[in-house]
């Protein structure tokens, strides 16, 4: 059964941005970048 892209889009984007409360996505292990305003959060983040 193969995934699809809306799938791993929904899977990417299930926290809330800190910043502005749009979608964030993963950009790289341990790295979530917001769509809307860029904010960036990482594992070495509080």
């Amino acid at each position: 059964m193969a995934v699809s892209g809306s799938e791993e889009t929904g899977a990417n984007s299930m926290f809330n941005c800190w910043n502005c409360g749009g979608s964030m996505r993963k950009h790289v292990a341990c790295e979530l970048i917001c769509d809307n305003c860029g904010f960036i959060r990482d594992c070495s983040d509080p």
